[in-house]
């Protein structure tokens, strides 16, 4: 059976300021893109992530996260690819990272079994 995990955090700190921080500390390289229904984004997919969404919380007058008024960007990561083993290793580092960062706090962590 396949397992798929997934983390959200929340920051006080504009987009900017995060993909910032985890570009420096941890050489993390994110595209951006703009999309009608998430308003701008940014991207990473690779070697510690299979998708880490960095989004306004609030775009335009509609809330992303309602339950999280209180936080200006969401990170949305997920972890579907490989192993549970190798998925696991990569939830406990983006963990022990995202500890670091002051300004970010785990909002959820979710499990599906497939």
């Amino acid at each position: 059976m396949r397992n798929y995990y997934f983390l959200e955090y929340g920051s006080s700190k504009c987009v900017s300021v995060v993909e910032n921080d985890l570009e420096e500390r941890f050489k993390l390289e994110f595209n951006k893109h703009g999309d009608h229904l998430l308003g701008s984004c940014i991207n990473y997919s690779g070697k510690y992530a299979d998708q880490m969404l960095i989004k306004q919380n609030l775009y335009g007058e509609e809330w992303q996260y309602p339950k999280h008024k209180e936080y200006e960007t969401i990170v949305a990561i997920s972890f579907v690819e490989g192993r549970d083993k190798e998925k696991m290793n990569k939830i406990e580092t983006i963990k022990k990272w995202f500890t670091e960062l002051e300004h970010v706090q785990l909002l959820k962590e979710e499990t599906l079994k497939g």
